[in-house]
């Protein structure tokens, strides 16, 4: 299940964050594929080992940790260090599946991808993700955080005008399974309604007996 999350970031963050984008060196995206995906990958992809890098992958991860609806969403443990990425006219990304585990000084299993959309000025370049119930293209606007099973077929779908510019990551969640962490985000939304709303049945202590013990029963330490 993918979910679009907005207003994780404040304007004037996300405008640095853009700044700092337009000003990084981009390389091609093919130096970090392996075997068939160097056919299907063309993109471009920023150089963050300087210190401008440095400083946008702290704006991008740190309101991630903070925003509830993300947490709600990834119950993230890790995340990865972002990657930006620029789709000029023509290009595109194949489908393809993320790899399960990622080392960034540390092994970090990839269980949900991020897409977050810096700028919407371009025609074509949607997500496309490969679903049960058909394939859905999803193109976020400005600040959109897009939440989504790594392990889903995805591509990028060829920029027919514009550029795309986007911060790509990927989340190790606490809850592993995915129906298993749906049921967590659905207990976690209802109870903060039930936070607002008279409980004269005990109805909110017997829900929150229910999410605790779940998420004891399926968090990954």
């Amino acid at each position: 299940m993918s979910q679009i999350i907005k207003n994780i970031y404040t304007q004037e963050t996300f405008a640095e964050i853009a700044k700092l984008a337009d000003e990084l060196k981009y390389v091609s995206g093919k130096v970090t594929a392996t075997g068939k995906v160097k056919d299907i990958k063309n993109n471009l992809q920023a150089d963050l080992n300087c210190e401008l890098g440095k400083n946008i992958v702290r704006l991008i991860r740190a309101p991630l940790y903070t925003s509830q609806n993300f947490n709600l969403a990834a119950a993230p443990a890790k995340i990865t260090v972002p990657i930006i990425a620029r789709y000029s006219e023509g290009m595109t990304y194949g489908f393809h599946c993320d790899a399960p585990l990622l080392n960034q000084g540390e092994i970090i299993r990839t269980d949900l991808s991020c897409t977050i959309f810096l700028n919407d000025d371009y025609e074509g370049g949607e997500l496309e993700i490969k679903t049960e119930f058909g394939n859905v293209k999803i193109k976020g606007e400005v600040g959109d955080v897009l939440v989504y099973p790594s392990g889903t077929l995805h591509r990028v779908c060829p920029v027919t005008s514009g550029v795309r510019r986007v911060a790509v990551l990927w989340i190790q969640s606490r809850i592993r399974d995915l129906s298993q962490r749906n049921i967590i985000q659905d207990l976690s939304r209802a109870i903060l309604q039930m936070d607002n709303d008279n409980d004269e049945n005990g109805a909110y202590a017997l829900v929150k007996k229910s999410y605790d013990n779940l998420v004891r029963k399926w968090t990954d330490i």
